[in-house]
């Protein structure tokens, strides 16, 4: 999901405008049709990352199981499975190949995560520095 070097710039909120129904039928739709399936191995992200930033949101002492750890990696690697899947499918429908920040956003819409796009938009902008 790496953004192609000569990816225009994405101005805030200029991202491409596939919200509204149309996007969240696509998204309801996805959700129907996601099979049941173990994440492979090759697709897990690693662990340590992650804890971090979920230890960084948890006071001190608080402990975090073996299971619960495999539990946040999974859902990590499935949430960025989905979120590329969406991205991809509006690349698809502006007839492109080519994923980029401005179809990541777009897909943060879709899935009504609104609150993620300000930081994804400040990581765009930082990648592109």
């Amino acid at each position: 999901m790496s953004a192609a070097a000569a990816e225009p710039p994405v101005a805030a909120g200029a991202a491409a405008s596939s919200g509204g129904a149309s996007g969240q039928k696509r998204a309801r739709k996805d959700i129907e049709e996601v099979p049941t399936a173990p994440v492979p191995d090759v697709l897990a992200l690693p662990l340590a990352p992650i804890m971090r930033i979920i230890r960084s949101k948890l006071p001190d002492g608080v402990m975090v199981g073996t299971e619960t750890k495999k539990a946040f990696g999974k859902a990590c690697s499935l949430f960025i499975l989905y979120l590329t899947t969406i991205a991809s499918d509006i690349a698809k429908e502006n007839s492109r190949s080519t994923v980029t920040g401005a179809d990541v956003l777009a897909a943060l819409r879709d899935l009504e995560f609104d609150d993620l796009i300000p930081s994804v938009e400040s990581s765009i902008a930082a990648f592109r520095e």
